[in-house]
């Protein structure tokens, strides 16, 4: 039942759907674009171009040139052979790595 005394908690649909449907499709990562990237913008993976595969989240100018940003992806679209923002011929995302470490369980 509902419970009008429960308080909610951001991130708890969430972390009740990962709980319940036994795994999560989506992470987040921190990488690099060589040219404009804002948040908003949809990922595309060269092998599925009409697709977005993920989410741009956050952008920053980053010190060596271009935008550095933390994008939400598909798991199965990490293995992309390449990932593009703003559309399939758009600028490459690159460095991909996880901001924090997961441990398996």
């Amino acid at each position: 039942g509902v419970s009008f005394k429960k308080g909610c908690y951001p991130g708890q649909e969430v972390v009740a759907r990962s709980q319940f449907r036994g795994a999560v499709k989506r992470r987040a990562y921190v990488g690099w674009v060589d040219g404009a990237a804002q948040a908003g913008q949809d990922v595309f993976a060269l092998d599925e171009p009409g697709q977005p595969v993920g989410l741009i989240a956050q952008a920053a100018p980053a010190p060596q040139g271009g935008m550095a940003v933390i994008a939400s992806i598909q798991l199965a679209a990490t293995q992309a052979a390449g990932l593009r923002v703003g559309a399939a011929d758009g600028p490459a995302l690159a460095g991909l790595h996880q901001p924090y470490p997961l441990i398996e369980i």
